[in-house]
Parts: structure tokens; sequence; C-alpha cells
């Protein structure tokens, strides 16, 4: 009886460079700028027994067809295309038993691009005989996460970032994404189009699905999964005060419920994963404040008020033991990032000198929170950085003008 498996193929092109077959980096080659190298990882580790080569091509009308096989070493398989074209390619990749006969296949296309990554997930579905190609974001690490950012024309994109490459993918335009499930392939985000228009993007298929329309101007879109609801800031088309109430949505953009509608500006609801309160900060108390309330808008209470300073942007670790949120003094000259944990443990780090720190938030290991801090004169000026919580140490992540306003680090 076969088992179901899962073959993770990354397909990454590199324009000045490539991988070798160990994992290793090899030393630079010289290549021309239209062309790029393929390098192919297929997790074998569940393989069926009866499955013994994969073999694939690369063709298209104006080009000669380009052949590979897999070399399999244990558990994986790879396999190094180099000297292609850029441009959009028909890929299909074969598995094939002893005698070379095909057991599964599977096709998609493939877009060859001189420094973008292109990775593509196979599944093997023994029901249909079919293997199942899904051109996806590379191979997943805890150290990446969404966010969105502004374009030099003034376009809110939602990006893709690894801490540790610094490779930023761009997955189109769009604001405040989040995640409904942690899918271990991380196959989807939901996000806000325009100002009220919820839709889901599949990472997979590289599709956006329309949810529904909001009829309000949101943003801070939050999933709480305690509530299972979509928590957001509001207020209605056309209205000139600042004043954002809350309200939220379940997963379908419908039953429309108001929070708090009243003469303050509520904003940035989050959940922790292991309750059902709702924090918010707002200007209730005079000062930034950061205040907590039920879905049912009862026991409105203050969680965290600093008569000296401004509290904001509350973000709790992903086991909830935790929470971060950012510190101001009500003169601006001191601004800081500081952590909690549930037993009172207090660790803070002084960024007055670099800038006004803004949307933190906890990697998956609870070790590090990712930071964005405007820089400049602007608000346009933010840039992202790391906070090593063992070493104390802040590394900026971000840099340039590519994009403006790097917000809302979401991991998942």
């Amino acid at each position: 009886m076969f088992k179901k498996m899962l073959l993770l193929m990354s397909v990454v092109i590199f324009l000045n460079y490539c991988t070798n077959l160990n994992d290793n980096p090899t030393q630079p080659v010289d290549q021309p700028a239209s062309e790029g190298s393929v390098t192919l990882n297929l997790d074998m580790s569940a393989a069926p027994q009866n499955v013994a080569s994969v073999k694939g091509f690369l063709a298209r009308a104006e080009e000669d067809t380009v052949f590979f096989t897999f070399e399999i070493r244990g558990d994986k398989a790879v396999a190094q295309v180099e000297n292609v074209m850029s441009g959009d390619w028909y890929l299909q990749v074969d598995a094939c038993d002893a005698q070379g006969n095909v057991l599964y296949t599977g096709n998609t296309q493939v877009t060859v691009e001189a420094g973008k990554i292109i990775p593509v997930y196979l599944q093997l579905n023994p029901v249909t005989g079919g293997l199942i190609i899904y051109v996806s974001w590379e191979e997943v690490t805890e150290q990446k996460f969404l966010m969105m950012a502004l374009t030099p024309e003034n376009v809110w994109h939602i990006l893709g970032l690894d801490i540790n490459t610094k490779k930023i993918i761009d997955f189109g335009e769009g604001r405040y994404p989040f995640v409904i499930n942690r899918d271990p392939k991380r196959a989807e985000f939901y996000f806000l189009q325009g100002n009220d228009l919820l839709c889901k993007y599949n990472i997979i298929r590289h599709e956006i699905t329309p949810i529904a329309n909001l009829n309000v101007n949101a943003n801070f879109l939050f999933y709480s999964k305690p509530l299972n609801r979509i928590l957001f800031n509001y207020k209605q088309f056309g209205d000139p005060k600042n004043d954002w109430n809350l309200g939220s949505v379940d997963l379908s953009g419908n039953d429309f419920h108001t929070i708090i509608a009243d003469s303050f500006y509520e904003k940035y609801p989050v959940t922790p994963s292991n309750e059902d309160w709702i924090y918010y900060h707002t200007n209730r108390a005079g000062n930034e404040a950061i205040f907590r309330i039920k879905h049912d808008g009862n026991l409105n209470e203050p969680f965290l008020t600093e008569a000296n300073y401004h509290d904001e942007f509350l973000a709790f670790s992903f086991d909830g033991h935790k929470y971060v949120y950012t510190r101001m003094s009500l003169d601006s000259t001191y601004m800081s990032i500081v952590v909690k944990d549930r037993a009172g443990q207090i660790k803070e780090i002084d960024v007055s000198e670099i800038g006004e720190p803004t949307y933190p938030a906890f990697t998956p290991d609870g070790q590090h929170v990712v930071v964005s801090l405007i820089v400049g004169p602007t608000h346009k000026d933010r840039q992202l950085f790391v906070w090593d919580l063992n070493s104390n140490n802040l590394e900026q992540i971000t840099f340039g003008h590519t994009y403006y306003w790097y917000a809302r680090p979401i991991f998942w």
C-alpha cells in the first residue's frame, strides 16, 4: 500500500552564482545576465518503495528542451540545471520504477528570472496516480515573515522576508497580511485590498480570492484564534476624524460586530493565543496606553498605563507567555522596546538614538523581536531591525529605499 508523500522541491534561481549539490556555496561563476541556474531539492523521506528514480525536463518553443535527472541520496533527491534562459518554462517531473516506467507525473509553469526564488512543491497522489506540482514560496523556516511596505510609486505591497538571507519576495499589492492557521507549507494568507476588500492569497497557485467587502475604512487586521474572528480598526468612509473604532467579522467577512465605538481612537487590536481578551492601545487615558476588553464590549479596563510614557503596539509571543510593546517618553526624548513575561520579568532596549519603534513582533521561538523603527524625518523612513533577546544585539535587516515604510511584520 502506497503512503502519501510530500516531495518538497525548492527551485532557486541565481543570477551570478549557484549552490552545489552538498548545499555548500561555491565560488561565483560568470553567467550571462539573460541566464539563470535552477537547483531542485526533493524530500524523499516518505517515498513509496517502488519509486526508484525521478527525472524531469524544462521546455519552451523557442529553446531546446532541457532534460535532467535527480540524484537520490538517502532521503533527498537533488538536481541542478545551469544556463537556463530567463523566461517562462514548462516543467515536467516524472517518478519512475526500477524499469524506468513512469509511475507518477506532473507539470507546471516556472518563470526563470534573475535574482528571484521560484520554489516548487511536489505532492504524490497515489489515488489518482498524479504528481501534483505547486509553485510556491521557498522552503519555509522559522525566520521568515510577512509584512507590508510602500513602493516608490506610493502603493502598498505585501512582502516576505527571510531574516537570515535578507531576501525579500514581493507578493503584490495589498495591506495588513495575516494568517488563519500556521500551515507547515505556509500556503496562504489573508489581506486587505484597498480599504475594505478582504481577500485570500494562495501562495502555491499565486491566486487572489476576494472574500467580502467590509464596507468600512479598515486597517490593522488581526486574526484572533481564541475568538476565531478577524479583528480590525475601522471608521466610516468620508469620516475626517481620527477616531477609530474596534470591530470584527467572521472568517467569511460577514457577521460584522462593533466592539467599541466612542470619541477616542482605539487601534491595533490583538489577542494572545491562550485567552479571549482583546488588547489595544488608545488615547483614552490622555497619553497612549494599552487597554483590554471582551468581544461583547464588557470589562473594558486598563492593562498598561504609565503616566510618563506613551505605550503602544502590544504583541504576544506564540505561546502567549510573553508580550512586547513600544514605550516613548511624553517629550519623545526616550524611546524603547519592552518585553515582559507573565512572571513580571522585564527586558528593555533603548532605541532613542536610532528612531521611534513601531510594530514589534516575536519570532515563533520567542527569542527575537522584529520591529520597525522610524529612522528618518518622515513616517515613510522606516526600516526593520531584529532584537536578539539573549545577546541584546539589535541588527538592521532592511536597507535602502527599494520600498518605504516597512511595517507590520507577522510570523506564521
